[in-house]
């Protein structure tokens, strides 16, 4: 989009040009190899210095000195932060952390138990010993609802171990808010230090902090890049980065709940937004319904954001959703009267909105906002509570199992190529 004499005009592509656009973002996961660049000296660093490392990228990137004793808020700033939050945004908090327990409880995977004439064979379900989860933090907005959409399913999980990682604000502390959504949650790790920093915090650890079993949260792309480097040694959540939203309309849509959607959107920093409709006269309308909007809000972030959104029009509804599972955005929202043909067909997305606006997807529903972008969502999918357990199987063959099915065991090992195997077996 371009802005002239302070209005907005969307850009729009149709026909060859829109495919264009979309197989352009197909590969769009490559742009992350320039972020890596910049952030692997941080990850070098913290794993070869420690604390020293910590404190230098820190005072470098948000210009505080946080001494090594100081990077976890003390009990004493978590019970002062708690007492600035009035009663009333405890209430809310407490609210959602009460729907969210209430979605995620019943995700708790159940043991399988398969009793026969051989034995027994067990998958058991385990909690991760030891979490971290990053919440970004940026001067006009607080992430108390990540820190909730992961806390969650972690505490329903059953992990022993929570560590919550964010950036320092200008003076050294921590958002009040977030303290008391920590509080609230009975998690009593907190550390005032982000992005790549803590990445590597949490991978390697250092003389002061414990490095975890598995990294969550979010970022942006230099977060996301390093997530993706420390990945061989320590396990992530998903490649996530910047929000993604693409909105499907036809002629029946409402036109204010599109523009609704779309601004909504535009207002997560560093977020693209792409509308796709087989309408023209839809498409036109969004064009000047924007221009006049423009005129009547003033925020920096949305106008940005808006600068990169793209209109899309195809010539049939098939087409669209063939787009969107190339595309694989973080989440789409489908604003037409027959909806549920469209729906059935998406396949690649962290999740779908139906005529509802995608905002219930950050408050107050339940589901999981940490969702798979930068194309992810092909192989990955949103964040349940099984991404904070693990499996594992146990075995106990009773005498008439093992001589039962010993010799096809001995003759698969034989087959394959191991005699000791197979000698195992016989000889038992």
């Amino acid at each position: 989009m371009q802005r002239e004499n302070n209005k907005v005009i969307p850009r729009v592509l149709k026909g060859k040009e829109a495919w264009k656009f979309v197989a352009s973002l197909e590969n769009r996961t490559m742009d992350i190899e320039i972020f890596k660049e910049a952030v692997i000296q941080v990850i070098r660093a913290v794993r070869n210095n420690g604390d020293e490392a910590v404190r230098e990228y820190t005072m470098k990137y948000y210009g505080v000195d946080i001494p090594p004793d100081e990077f976890m808020v003390s009990r004493e700033e978590v019970e002062n932060a708690f007492a600035q939050v009035g009663e009333e945004e405890k209430r809310v908090i407490e609210k959602e952390i009460e729907i969210f327990k209430m979605f995620h409880g019943k995700q708790k995977p159940q043991d399988i138990v398969e009793l026969s004439n051989y034995g027994k064979i067990r998958l058991r379900w385990v909690p991760i010993g030891r979490i971290g989860i990053h919440i970004p933090e940026y001067s006009d907005a607080t992430y108390i609802s990540t820190l909730i959409a992961h806390a969650v399913p972690a505490i329903i999980a059953g992990v022993d171990e929570i560590a919550v990682f964010t950036p320092p604000l200008e003076n050294g502390e921590v958002n009040p808010l977030l303290l008391a959504a920590a509080k609230l949650l009975g998690i009593r790790e907190v550390y005032r230090v982000g992005g790549p920093i803590a990445v590597a915090v949490m991978a390697y650890g250092t003389q002061s902090i414990q490095a975890v079993d598995k990294i969550f949260g979010t970022g942006d792309n230099y977060f996301m890049a390093a997530k993706q480097l420390v990945a061989q040694d320590t396990k992530i959540d998903m490649p996530s980065g910047p929000s993604e939203s693409l909105i499907i309309a036809d002629e029946s849509s409402d036109l204010e709940k599109v523009i609704l959607e779309l601004i909504s959107q535009a207002e997560h920093f560093d977020s693209t937004v792409i509308l796709m409709t087989d309408s023209e006269d839809l498409a036109n309308s969004v064009i000047d319904r924007l221009e006049r909007f423009s005129v009547e809000i003033n925020h920096p972030v949305v106008f940005d954001n808006i600068r990169n959104t793209y209109i899309l029009v195809f010539d049939n509804i098939d087409d669209i959703v063939e787009a969107v599972n190339v595309v694989s955005p973080e989440r789409v929202s489908v604003f037409t009267s027959k909806s549920e043909p469209i729906v059935e067909k998406i396949r690649n997305t962290g999740a779908i909105f139906i005529n509802t606006p995608s905002a219930f997807g950050d408050y107050g529903i339940g589901m999981n906002q940490q969702l798979p972008s930068n194309g992810f969502a092909r192989g990955f999918g949103a964040l349940t509570v099984l991404d904070f357990m693990k499996s594992l199987y146990e075995i106990e063959l009773n005498n008439n199992g093992i001589d039962d099915i010993k010799i096809i065991v001995e003759r698969m090992a034989s087959l394959e190529g191991f005699p000791l195997h197979a000698k195992a077996i016989r000889e038992f």
